[in-house]
């Protein structure tokens, strides 16, 4: 029996260590066979080595490019998390093999599950041109619909309908941040705040990095006026996105209410520092400095507010009404 053979026999008993071993010694023998590197990678992954299982599905691509390299590479991304390059590597794998309906469908659901539904409905639908008696493709396209009409109906204020339509998606994606931040703020905008607050901490257990999610738990606690769990998301978030002035200015009320008025200061220098559009940054500091006696800091502030307030007029044509414009949660 050739190694070949016998590490073929292990891998599928299922005996990956083993079977990476008498892989090696074949790879020795012959450094050009792709196959070799696809299954050591393969056992790799088995074996959660997976810098090894890379490197490996690395090189069988480099060797010889194939669907199934791609699909297990893609794999690897998605075991630890990372999204964004697992859909890196199942575009590069549609580029080459633009008719698999598996890369196709993987890739659009993939897309689904962060909500961006234009490109979601692409690749979904050339997965349906391309296999169109597959129940699976028809079904993710009504799923995708749903999503679509749902973040459609939640920025027009219409909750229920909008609840309604994620129901949907959640079968489809059970486990998808964006998706379960958006029924977090639904269910914010219709002031039921303690769901609110279990579906985005369910996205934050989900994507414990994503700013967004950080901000909108922020932004719940401080409507509880519960400050301290306020101040750690935003302070969370901040360390994600350092450069967005809204944050600070989130941080800075929550602050003030904790009655820390000197780092509620340095928190909103920075909002204005770093925000040179929103009118409300200026306000909030306007009260604060105000409250606190200083009442020239404080008019400084009011008017760099009515600059932006004019400016905002001339620029949209509208009215600007700090109840209509007060800060919204981003949804994803």
């Amino acid at each position: 029996m050739s190694l070949i053979d016998e590490d073929d026999k292990l891998f599928l008993l299922g005996k990956h260590k083993a079977a990476t071993e008498v892989y090696n010694e074949a790879a020795k023998l012959n450094q050009k066979d792709w196959e070799i590197c696809h299954n050591l990678g393969v056992c790799y992954i088995y074996l959660k080595q997976f810098n090894k299982a890379q490197d490996q599905l690395h090189n069988a691509l480099h060797l010889n490019r194939h669907d199934l390299t791609y699909i297990m590479l893609g794999k690897i991304h998605l075991l630890e998390g990372d999204l964004d390059k697992a859909i890196e590597i199942y575009k590069k794998a549609v580029e080459f093999s633009p008719e698999n309906t598996e890369l196709l469908t993987t890739l659009g659901l993939l897309y689904l599950q962060l909500g961006i539904y234009q490109k979601a409905f692409e690749h979904l639908g050339n997965a349906l041109t391309y296999d169109p008696t597959n129940y699976k493709n028809e079904l993710n396209l009504k799923w995708l619909k749903a999503g679509a009409s749902g973040s459609m109906m939640q920025t027009h204020g219409d909750f229920d309908v909008a609840l309604t339509k994620y129901r949907v998606v959640a079968c489809a994606v059970p486990e998808s941040p964006p998706l379960w931040n958006n029924i977090g703020m639904c269910f914010f905008g219709k002031k039921k705040y303690v769901a609110a607050i279990s579906c985005l901490k369910r996205a934050n257990y989900l994507a414990p990095f994503d700013w967004k999610i950080l901000y909108n738990l922020g932004l719940v606690h401080l409507t509880m006026q519960q400050y301290a769990s306020a101040f750690h998301f935003l302070s969370a978030a901040i360390n994600f996105q350092p450069k967005m002035g809204e944050l600070y200015m989130l941080l800075a009320v929550a602050l003030t209410n904790l009655e820390d008025t000197e780092n509620a200061r340095r928190a909103y220098t920075e909002a204005v520092r770093l925000d040179k559009c929103n009118p409300l940054v200026n306000l909030n500091y306007a009260v604060l400095l105000y409250n606190q006696g200083e009442k020239g800091g404080a008019r400084a502030q009011y008017q760099e507010m009515e600059k932006k307030v004019n400016m905002l007029k001339d620029s949209s044509s509208l009215d600007f009404d700090p109840e209509e414009n007060r800060t919204q949660a981003p949804a994803q």
